[in-house]
This record gives structure tokens, C-alpha cells and sequence, in this order.
């Protein structure tokens, strides 16, 4: 069964929520004081403050949640990467940039636009569920 404009719509501009959440997790977990970093340090043989548990899991919850947030946006930006010229600069400009809502109206008429939003959105749907 094939879907309608309208539900193709819905459909990428909920995966594309998932995009944005994690674009704004990654953002927060960046600034947060308390991501664990790399650092070139001996480590000793005496008791440290990582015999905590707590606080162990709690770090590593953060990488983990690093690296997941990581390869969702990547994912996204690899599958855009791919899509044709015209269908990557209807995706960016109406899912991934929240821009202004007629940008298109310079560029295209408005069957042409809605003809290639279609095409994009299939494009975009199509990559994202084989």
C-alpha cells in the first residue's frame, strides 16, 4: 500500500524528531562538566576515587550515550549524503534546518516544488527502510 503526501510528511517529520533530540543530547551531554575526557595519566596502584561504583557506571552511561547519540546523527547525515541534489536540498531545508517555511518560493513553482518534495520524501523513506 502506498502512502499519501501527507503521510509520507508525518512519517519523516517524526524520524527527523528523533534527528533533532538527539542533535540536542549530544549538545548537552558536550557541555556537560562532567564528560569524561582522555587524559595521558599514570594510574596507581593505590585506592581511587573510581572504587565507586556509582560513579563508574554513571561515566560509562555517558560514553555509551555519547557513542549512540553519535552514530544517529551520522547515520542521518550519511543517508542525506547520498540522496540527489535536489532531494538533499528539499530534506535540509524542510526537515533537518528549521528555516523559514516558504523558502522554496524563489527556487520553484509550486508544482515543481511539491513534485520534488515527494520524490525527496520518497527518496528519503526509501533509504531509511531497507
Amino acid at each position: 500500500m502506498s502512502l499519501t503526501f501527507k503521510e509520507k510528511e508525518r512519517e519523516l517529520k517524526d524520524v527527523f524528531r528523533a534527528y533533532h533530540k538527539a542533535k540536542s543530547k549530544l549538545f548537552y551531554l558536550e557541555h556537560d562538566l562532567y564528560m569524561p575526557t582522555t587524559s595521558l595519566v599514570c594510574v596507581s596502584q593505590t585506592k581511587s576515587p573510581y572504587v565507586n561504583n556509582q560513579y563508574a557506571n554513571r561515566l560509562n552511561q555517558k560514553i555509551d550515550d555519547y557513542d549512540e547519540l553519535k552514530g544517529i546523527i551520522r547515520s542521518f547525515e550519511i543517508i542525506v549524503s547520498n540522496l540527489t541534489f535536489e532531494s538533499k536540498n528539499i530534506i535540509k531545508s524542510e526537515f533537518m534546518d528549521n528555516g523559514a517555511r516558504d523558502w522554496w518560493e524563489q527556487l520553484y513553482s509550486r508544482s515543481t516544488y511539491y513534485r520534488l518534495k515527494t520524490r525527496a520524501m520518497e527518496e528519503m523513506l526509501y533509504y531509511l527502510y531497507i
